[in-house]
Order: structure tokens, then C-alpha cells, then sequence
């Protein structure tokens, strides 16, 4: 991004439509412009349930962002998160003809290692390369440059359904902006929350959404592992409508007001009295 370029993107989750406008300061930091927050009735798990109510949300969301900061959105960068992305781990390998890697050798070697995943009926939005061997030399971060009679790359290939990146990408197109790029929530949510230096020494990033959970590990500064769970916070709240005989809406509110994790002994000790009829009343009466 170059500095002082005002750039867009959305985040499409089962609970809610994210949208942030934002640029890069000359000093290369993260300023936030604008945000816009919208329900996600018309997407359950990653799947359109309801084309209009989609483009609703959509227009919702961007449009909040819009009016705080007058801009006017024509393309986007996307962030999709559900059941439907499929991650596959494979290698490539392949000759380099003239001794030496070039930028063409590692794009065919990162095709290579697609060869042999069933895509049937599927679109690969992201291959992002774990570590390269060049001949015997193992471990190799960027090969370009390097001599070497054969290249081969262990990868790791994010995939959705095409017939449900058809229908996101309709349901975008007709609010009336363009997608610049696609990228898995569970590639995108790491780059947000995790420094280099957590990287190279290794480290679990792990998501929670509404309704499933993405966990990305990586080590020595490369993806080693990644995968989209389907299970989220939906199913936390509806064990806690079950084990405590309460309503969704109230066992959300338990989840939310009263669900934490205490990491000093004081906190480890103290127990909590929650008064669940008060919170059901306080529920029938807003």
C-alpha cells in the first residue's frame, strides 16, 4: 500500500459484516478512517441463505463506514470466513532449466503443488508456500536467486466451493463495488494480531467466530498449519441455554457479561453467584 492510499475492506462472518476504511501513514502505520458494523442475517457458516437480506447487510455495513468518512467505495478487499474453506497441505517439484530460481520457477513450482488436490467444483483463493528445498538444501525461506537443479515447495492451498464464491461475489458486485483481492479470515485474522518476532518463535493464533473457530500455527516465521473448525461461540451459547435451562438470548448474555478466563489466584478463587431469574426478567422486559 502506498502511503496515504485510502483503501477498503470487509470482513463477511455468520454474526456480523464488518467493514473497515483505513490507510497507511508515512511512518507505514495503520490508520482507521472509518468503520461499519452490520447483522449477517443473510450468510449462516459461509453459505448465502438469503440473497437480499445479503446485499442488505453489505450496503449496511459500507454504508456506515462511508458516512464516517466520506468516502465513496468503489472496490473492496474481501475477508471470508466459514465451513466451506477447505485448507490442503501438498508439495510441488519442479526442474529449474537454467541453474539458477527465478520469480517464474516459484510460481510454477506453488502451481505444482496443486496438482494431485481435488478441486473439483472449487476455486483456490490463496497458495501461501511453508518452506522451499532447493536439491538436498531444506528449509529454504526465498529460493529466488539460488542455484539449484530442482525446486520443490510443501504449501499450503485455501479452497472454497465456486458455486458459493459465485454467489458472495454477485451479492458484492450488485451493492456496486469491485473485490481487489479475497482472503481467508483464517489468513487474514493472524496478519492483524501477531508481530514477526511472534512468528519466528512460534505461535497459535486461534479465532473464535460465531460459528466456527480458525487456528493458524506458525513457527520460524512460516505457516505450518491451518485449519477452519466448525464450531464457534453459537454453540458455546446454546450449551449454556441447555446445561442452565434459560433462553438464547439470556445464555448470550451469561456468555458475554460473566464468560472470562482469570489468570491470578485471586481471580481463580473467587467464585461468582449469578442470578439467572433476574437476568431472565431483565431479558422479557428490553
Amino acid at each position: 500500500m502506498v502511503s496515504g492510499e485510502v483503501f477498503t475492506a470487509i470482513d463477511i462472518g455468520t454474526a456480523k459484516i464488518k467493514t473497515v476504511i483505513a490507510t497507511f501513514t508515512e511512518d507505514k502505520k495503520l490508520r482507521v478512517l472509518g468503520v461499519g458494523i452490520a447483522k449477517s442475517n443473510g450468510i449462516r457458516k459461509g453459505n448465502i441463505i438469503d440473497m437480499d437480506e445479503f446485499k442488505k447487510n453489505i450496503d449496511d455495513s459500507l454504508s456506515e463506514a462511508e458516512r464516517m468518512t466520506g468516502e465513496q467505495v468503489s472496490a473492496i478487499y474481501l475477508s471470508l470466513s466459514g465451513t466451506n474453506i477447505e485448507v490442503v497441505t501438498n508439495n510441488g517439484i519442479i526442474s529449474v532449466p537454467h541453474g539458477e530460481v527465478s520469480n517464474e520457477d516459484v510460481n510454477r513450482v506453488l502451481d505444482m503443488s496443486q496438482n494431485g488436490v481435488d478441486l473439483m467444483n472449487k476455486v483456490v483463493l490463496k497458495v501461501i508456500p511453508e518452506s522451499f528445498m532447493l536439491d538436498m538444501e531444506s528449509g529454504v525461506k526465498n529460493p529466488v536467486g539460488m542455484s539449484a537443479k530442482k525446486l520443490e515447495v510443501r504449501s499450503h492451498i485455501f479452497c472454497i466451493s465456486s458455486n458459493i464464491l459465485s454467489n458472495i461475489k454477485k451479492g458484492i458486485y450488485d451493492v456496486g463495488v469491485d473485490i481487489l483481492d479475497i482472503y481467508p479470515n483464517v489468513l487474514s485474522a493472524p496478519e492483524a494480531v501477531l508481530s514477526k518476532r511472534q512468528k519466528e518463535l512460534g505461535v497459535v493464533c486461534i479465532d473464535i467466530g460465531a460459528s466456527t473457530t480458525d487456528v493458524a500455527v506458525f513457527e520460524e516465521g512460516s505457516l505450518i498449519f491451518a485449519a477452519v473448525i466448525p464450531i464457534g461461540g453459537e454453540h458455546v451459547t446454546s450449551d449454556i441455554a441447555l446445561g442452565a435451562r434459560v433462553s438464547i438470548d439470556t445464555a448470550e448474555k451469561l456468555k458475554i457479561e460473566y464468560g472470562s478466563v482469570g489468570f491470578c489466584k485471586e481471580e481463580k478463587a473467587k467464585d461468582d453467584e449469578i442470578d439467572l431469574a433476574k437476568i431472565s426478567k431483565n431479558e422479557t422486559t428490553t
